[in-house]
């Protein structure tokens, strides 16, 4: 029987509400692994990270997105694997939003110019995660 941190570590998980000022993988892996208290930020693994689109009703705050894994899985996770999508309170008006089923459209990479490449994210037959 596989276990659950194992099984959460081949994971990919869309994270939202990181801040505008994040500006590349580094910086959001650093600002995950201080708000979700990971020892190691290396254990972090940014594929994407790109301004949140907003459909319907007024954007208050712009905040990006990003898809992750992690090599060390966060104590929230762990602490409720049941679960497809975990909260961490940044601020009394900001939540970063850790879940795993980003089901229609995601932003993954900011687009400038004609020179940009597309990212898959899907899930093979036997329930674990793709990124090409």
């Amino acid at each position: 029987m596989e276990k659950p941190a194992a099984k959460w570590a081949r994971t990919v998980f869309r994270a939202r509400g990181i801040p505008n000022t994040i500006k590349n993988p580094e910086s959001a892996a650093s600002f995950l692994h201080a708000q979700l208290r990971i020892p190691l930020p290396a254990s972090i693994r940014v594929f994407s990270l790109a301004t949140a689109l907003s459909f319907g009703g007024i954007q208050t705050s712009v905040s990006k997105v990003a898809t992750v894994k992690f090599l060390e899985v966060p104590r929230l996770i762990l602490d409720d694997p049941g679960a497809e999508e975990w909260s961490v309170s940044i601020d009394a008006d900001f939540d970063l939003i850790l879940d795993t089923h980003f089901i229609g459209m995601t932003p993954l990479n900011e687009v400038t110019g004609a020179d940009h490449v597309a990212e898959y994210v899907g899930k093979k037959k036997n329930g674990t995660s793709l990124v090409s």
